[in-house]
């Protein structure tokens, strides 16, 4: 009894191996190949050296004919075997580019301070915000003290200053605490 390949694709791996056993994996399973976007294949163009700038070639990691091993995420398959760079499409070298727009405004954010300013969340924005900030007030030269650690600059003067100032250092100090039970506990968790 046959099997087509149609049913054996619609019916799973198992039930053709016990269907048809002269079908193996490797005869049923289509070869992937990457699909050309364009309709006609394009003429190539006479160039000038002059006129044209070539990119740099891009060089992979790996040898073509390397074995990939650890990568194949189908168990019946064998590992993929590496090509040569020319043979890949020239769209699979720019995906792990940046393509987030640069902020002149401040030109020493990094990557993760960038994301966070265009996220969904209000509150990762908000702290992305503080972040940048704070990083531009250390660059400015423009040191802030958190309020617990000032102990000789506290104002004196009149009693509602001094209130206030021990208020907000107690208020300081209590955050840093509690931000630091809350690391202990999730570690804790952790391991």
């Amino acid at each position: 009894m046959s099997v087509c390949i149609q049913c054996a694709f619609r019916h799973g791996f198992r039930s053709t191996r016990a269907v048809a056993p002269r079908l193996s994996a490797s005869s049923i399973v289509p070869v992937r190949r990457f699909i050309s976007t364009s309709i006609s294949p394009q003429k190539e163009k006479p160039s000038d050296a002059t006129t044209t700038t070539e990119k740099p070639k891009v060089v992979s990691i790996t040898p073509a004919g390397t074995i990939m091993k650890g990568i194949n995420f189908n168990k019946k398959l064998k590992d993929p075997i590496a090509l040569p760079d020319e043979e890949y499409p020239a769209w699979l070298w720019t995906i792990l580019e940046d393509r987030r727009p640069i902020l002149s405004s401040a030109p020493q954010l990094s990557s993760e301070d960038a994301a966070d300013l265009y996220s969904k969340s209000k509150g990762r924005r908000k702290l992305a915000q503080k972040r940048i900030a704070a990083k531009q007030a250390a660059a400015s030269g423009e040191l802030v003290t958190p309020a617990d650690y000032k102990t000789e600059d506290m104002p004196w003067q009149t009693f509602e200053e001094s209130q206030a100032a021990i208020y907000e250092a107690k208020k300081a100090s209590r955050e840093r605490r509690r931000a630091a039970i809350k690391e202990k506990n999730f570690l804790g968790k952790l391991g």
